[in-house]
């Protein structure tokens, strides 16, 4: 059975070296997806990021210069990417024009950021339709784990029969203080 891994971030807030060392952990990933709130500069993600196979959409903390949402189709899943923001009223519910792009489109899974807070579910937007809805939750702040040192990111592997989801917690000191070890950064 052919399966498709993804590590999937969100909300690192310039917080680099973790999306650096995160991906590190997972050399054998078939995708790298972040949901936004990188605040990366152009210039700094060129060879940083894009020639590394992330895929990145912009958040509303972003420079304007990603684009807002993709779409990908993996093994039969159709598959939307955005932070969020933008169909999100101001506490942080879906607003209608959501889940009519969700059936105009027929999206199967949704990935996103924004709220800084772990999600995974399945949702009805009609009759006939459900929709899997997933946040990692954020790489540097995190707003449903109450320690200063935690993070969060998620783990996704597809195949054609599901998606299976699992919500990684980690103490973003200690992968960060590793990471520069191991690069011999002081």
């Amino acid at each position: 059975m052919e399966s498709v891994k993804i590590v999937l971030t969100s909300d690192s807030h310039r917080e680099y070296v973790l999306l650096q060392a995160i991906q590190e952990e997972y050399p054998d990933a078939d995708y790298y997806i972040d949901c936004g709130d990188t605040e990366i500069r152009q210039e700094e993600v060129i060879d940083e990021y894009y020639d590394q196979g992330w895929i990145m959409v912009e958040g509303n903390c972003d420079y304007g210069w990603l684009p807002s949402e993709r779409i990908l189709t993996i093994l039969g899943h159709k598959i939307w990417i955005l932070h969020g923001d933008d169909y999100m009223d101001f506490r942080n519910q879906w607003q209608d024009d959501f889940y009519a792009r969700i059936l105009e489109e027929d999206i199967d899974l949704v990935l996103y950021g924004h709220t800084h807070v772990v999600y995974d579910e399945q949702v009805m937007v009609s009759d006939e339709k459900t929709v899997r809805l997933i946040n990692p939750g954020s790489v540097a702040r995190p707003r449903d784990i109450f320690s200063f040192d935690q993070g969060a990111y998620g783990l996704l592997t597809i195949t054609e029969q599901g998606i299976d989801f699992t919500s990684i917690r980690y103490n973003k000191y200690e992968l960060f203080d590793a990471y520069c070890q191991r690069h011999g950064i002081d």
